[in-house]
């Protein structure tokens, strides 16, 4: 049986994707990220340690959470 590796990886990436975006709206979750796009809104630039510690903290709250939201199409 072949797998299509990149649909797969695509569909985990929306799903993340989804979730993170909610998480944003949720002001119990990704604090430290929301308080750096409110002090730091106007660069372009977020340094790669930075991105790295929210990074993980984001995977940390995906896996702690209670569910995630899967928004594909039924079709």
């Amino acid at each position: 049986m072949e797998y299509n590796i990149d649909f797969i990886i695509e569909e985990i990436v929306n799903l993340f994707r989804d979730n993170l975006k909610l998480f944003l709206i949720n002001d119990n979750y990704l604090i430290n990220l929301k308080e750096y796009c409110k002090k730091n809104l106007n660069l372009k630039y977020t340094p790669y340690n930075a991105l790295i510690y929210f990074a993980e903290e984001a995977l940390s709250d995906l896996v702690n959470c209670e569910y995630l939201f899967d928004f594909k199409d039924l079709e």
